[in-house]
């Protein structure tokens, strides 16, 4: 299975293709113990989770060679039961048909994000205009979504909202169209306060509230924001 790589833009994503009906496989383990030769055994489950295990699948990572065998080797086994096909039989193609001439179900999905040349910041104090530097001042999220975000700045604190924390960081404050700059992580308290400090929680509130973009302003240094290149990520919807 091959990555497929987009034009560079900031944070421009590469998309994987997965075809994968994985999951179902273990979920159908009884359907196959019954419709197939003979009772479902520990040694054959242990055969198939040590192959599924081993290291030649190389953890199965979505989109990658390892992935693929083990797709290939969930379909052989469906079609060794008799297991009636309902997907395609190209695993690799996202706009295949699901003809019933195979077990696969491919689609395209956000694998990673990939910092672009473009990527901007700059805030205009009274007649001042400061402008920072890519990877020294600031570094562009692999959440953030592509694209550009001109307007006032607010602040709310951690931007944390949890009825079972008992904090409300937005409050009154009206955020709708405007740029929220919020604290990383979370005050100290009790766990339910420190699991707010997560900052998929922190942009899904401000995205909520209408927010046009989101600057967090790390505890430490930027490498809490380091890794851009790294693992599937979700496109937060906003800069």
């Amino acid at each position: 299975m091959t990555k497929h790589p987009r034009s560079a833009r900031p944070l421009s994503p590469r998309v994987m293709r997965l075809a994968f009906f994985g999951a179902a496989f273990f979920l159908a383990l009884p359907l196959l113990a019954s419709i197939s030769a003979g009772p479902l055994s520990g040694e054959r489950l242990h055969a198939h989770v040590a192959y599924l295990a081993s290291e030649k699948l190389a953890g199965r990572g979505s989109g990658e060679k390892g992935n693929e065998l083990a797709a290939r080797y969930i379909a052989e086994q469906f079609a060794r039961v008799g297991l009636m096909p309902l997907g395609t039989s190209k695993q690799t193609d996202p706009k295949a048909r699901m003809d019933g001439t195979g077990y696969y179900q491919p689609f395209t999905f956000r694998g990673a994000a990939a910092k672009g040349k473009k990527n901007r910041l700059a805030v205009t104090l009274g007649r001042t205009r400061v402008a920072y530097r890519a990877g020294t001042e600031f570094e562009p999220s692999p959440l953030s979504a592509s694209g550009t975000a001109r307007a006032e700045i607010v602040f709310a604190g951690y931007g944390i909202v949890s009825a079972e924390a008992g904090r409300d960081d937005y409050g009154s404050l009206e955020v709708r169209g405007k740029v929220v700059l919020v604290l990383d992580g979370a005050p100290a308290g009790g766990e339910a306060l420190q699991r707010q400090g997560d900052i998929n929680l922190k942009i899904v509130t401000a995205r909520d509230r209408g927010a046009a973009a989101l600057l967090v302003l790390p505890s430490t240094a930027l490498t809490a924001f380091r890794g851009v290149d790294g693992g599937p990520q979700t496109d937060a919807g906003m800069p």
